[in-house]
């Protein structure tokens, strides 16, 4: 994580407040992008799920999250996972 935050840093993103050394979030432009150690992801991550027809695997669909919003989670062909969420409190970023 450490080399994650430096790097986006770096490159000029916002890291947004709460970051720490387990997980850590940045604003670019318009989006989001969290970042969490694939490890914390758990059962929300399950593996071996459908390929769609871009060359990205389901690793776990759309699914209301206890902090209020609605997440899901896939990886692209490369192997790397992404959660896209949804805040409903959240219309712009600050």
């Amino acid at each position: 994580m450490p080399k994650l935050r430096e790097f986006y840093r770096a490159i000029g993103s916002s890291e947004n407040e709460g970051s720490d050394g387990t997980l850590t979030s940045f604003t670019i432009g318009t989006l989001r992008l969290a970042l969490y150690p694939v490890e914390l992801l758990g059962a929300e991550a399950a593996p071996n799920a459908p390929v769609f027809a871009a060359g990205a695997s389901l690793i776990g669909g759309p699914t209301e999250r206890e902090w209020g919003g609605c997440s899901g989670y896939f990886s692209d062909p490369e192997g790397n996972r992404w959660e896209i969420a949804w805040a409903p409190w959240l219309t712009e970023f600050e």
